[in-house]
């Protein structure tokens, strides 16, 4: 989050600068001078978004992740840029202020989620999940899937594993 904040401050402060860096043009360059609030607005909730695009979707929930991109693409980048160019302002500021509107809910639905994700049931999905289970309640043993060679010393893994629980 703070080199978001950091990133969004330099094209704040210093926007001459990061301008040169996509073109020589000085009629270019003033153009995204102009827009630099909204274009570091841009950053910070496309950054924002991606982030918890990346941590529901590493959750195991990737029909959230479907829909939220559905949702903030169609209800509110395209739309809001369309409405924001054509009755505000018809340069890269309606742009980018629309395409944040969607960026915004993404971020919104997605940061929503991650508030009210019940965490200890989904640790038990991804214990369920990942390869080495623990032990279950009430249980003797526990079963893990081994991915080193075959203790019978033929090729391949997999070796399913049963060990007895210390009591």
């Amino acid at each position: 989050t703070l080199v978001v904040i950091l990133l969004a401050g330099v094209v704040e402060l210093s926007p001459h600068s990061i301008a040169r860096l996509f073109s020589s043009s000085e009629r270019v360059q003033a153009i995204f001078v102009e827009s630099r609030r909204s274009f570091a607005a841009f950053v910070v909730f496309m950054v924002l978004g991606n982030a918890f695009d990346s941590m529901v979707g590493a959750m195991g929930h990737v029909n959230i992740v479907f829909v939220a991109g559905l949702i903030s693409s169609w209800a509110g980048q395209v739309p809001f840029a369309i409405l924001f160019t054509r009755f505000w302002r018809n340069d890269l500021v309606g742009l980018y202020a629309g395409v944040n509107v969607g960026s915004s809910f993404l971020s919104l639905i997605l940061g929503g989620f991650l508030l009210v994700v019940d965490w200890e049931q989904l640790a038990l999905e991804a214990q369920e999940r990942s390869e080495m289970q623990g032990p279950r309640p009430g249980s003797t043993t526990t079963s893990m899937v081994s991915l080193q060679p075959a203790s019978d010393g033929q090729k391949g893994t997999g070796e399913i594993v049963t060990q007895r629980l210390h009591a």
